[in-house]
């Protein structure tokens, strides 16, 4: 969840300075402007009497017992209601804290604070606050052209919908090669230059007549895959596109060109989850190498990119093994997706998808693992079927 918001903190040393501050490298918190000031809760007292309340004020007092429900009383004339309040304070008692969570203080932190913790009161004091489905974003791209970073988002968004009994909207962002029209065997109307196009306009309703069902779970906003698409995308239409879907399903999966546009970086830093696609040879070392020293450093180290090998064994004798890319990227592929060259040809001639061709294949039963990984869902257990159908 990208919180979109606005931070002002009123701090009393150095220390908190520092670790409000460092909020500011934190992914959850790219959309959201933080300011600090030195002063406490006079000085917030001080700025709010004037300026507009922003969504979360953080005030670190050294008073105590009566004095600091009297800051507090000041506090709340100032304040527009809605605002959200995280305390630091010199008092470590869970009397108070109780007393404070009653009076609507979101949270209470004891001095010294540090940014992690400070960066979980701040998510949880938003949590469920959003209007929409809070859709799960997970973005595919691949290491190198070919490496099948559509092929493993497509299969993807099925396992993900059946095995978790859920709806996936699959945005195919490759404008000019796209494939997810082909690999469904569907015939768009309109695609996502449209939706890019008329981003000033977009709304659920439009959008959704943008997309095209699959079946009743997975609908598809396809690319036109021609070379005469005249569009340049902004990271802006693309955030309104994204933000719109996430309000309609319950997962989003962007299938993303393999290019390095500002734009693609920002899905990148924005979604849930990343699977970088690979296939193990030296030119995708060498790129993953690049992209994941780039993505680490942007999405931080609680949010790394997955890295999947595709089509092991296609080339057994020269292909390099987990312990190669291991040894060099210091991360180990988390799925490995055996070459199967027969389920996939088989499944595109069909317009059908691999994983459900053959549920029972290595390939199936890789994308499983990788639905697990990613879903942040615990499956849903399907009845038992009972050995006579008239047994109640």
């Amino acid at each position: 969840m990208i919180l979109r918001i606005n931070i002002q903190a009123f701090c009393l040393n150095e220390e908190t300075v520092a670790a409000v501050k460092g909020l500011a490298d934190e992914r959850l918190l790219i959309r959201s402007s933080i300011n600090v000031e030195l002063g406490g809760a006079v000085k917030a007292l001080e700025v709010l009497e004037t300026a507009k309340t922003p969504d979360l004020i953080i005030v670190e007092t050294a008073a105590e017992g009566d004095a600091l429900f009297g800051e507090l009383d000041s506090l709340a004339n100032v304040c527009e209601p809605g605002t959200r309040v995280i305390l630091i304070g010199v008092q470590n008692d869970i009397a108070l804290f109780r007393d404070l969570m009653k009076m609507g203080v979101s949270e209470y932190m004891v001095t010294p604070i540090e940014t992690s913790p400070l960066l979980d009161s701040i998510v949880q004091a938003f949590e469920g606050d959003s209007t929409d489905r809070n859709a799960r974003m997970i973005a595919s791209i691949a290491a190198c052209g070919g490496a099948g970073s559509s092929e493993v988002a497509y299969c993807l968004a099925s396992e993900l919908t059946t095995t978790y009994d859920s709806e996936a909207i699959i945005i195919d962002m490759d404008v000019f090669f796209g494939t997810s029209a082909l690999a469904f065997n569907v015939q768009p109307q309109q695609t996502v230059v449209d939706a890019l196009t008329q981003f000033n306009r977009l709304d659920s309703e439009l959008l959704q007549r943008f997309l095209v069902n699959y079946n009743d779970k997975i609908s598809i906003l396809a690319a036109p895959a021609a070379l005469s698409a005249n569009i340049q995308i902004s990271a802006e239409a693309v955030d309104a596109l994204l933000a719109l879907a996430r309000q309609m399903t319950d997962f989003v999966i962007v299938d993303l060109p393999h290019r390095w546009d500002p734009w693609v970086l920002e899905v990148l830093v924005n979604a849930e989850e990343v699977i970088l696609v690979t296939e193990p040879d030296l030119m995708n070392l060498r790129d993953a190498k690049n992209m994941l020293e780039l993505l680490s450093a942007k999405r931080g180290k609680n949010a790394p990119a997955r890295l999947v090998f595709n089509k092991v064994g296609k080339s057994a004798k020269t292909e390099l093994s987990t312990k190669n890319f291991k040894k060099m990227l210091n991360v180990e592929p988390e799925i490995l997706i055996p070459y199967d060259p027969g389920l996939f040809g088989a499944a595109l001639n069909n317009g059908e998808i691999p994983v459900t061709m053959n549920e029972k294949s290595k390939v199936a039963t890789a994308i499983k693992d990788l639905a697990a990984l990613v879903s942040g869902k615990a499956p849903v257990e399907k009845p038992k079927k009972k050995l006579f159908s008239f047994l109640k």
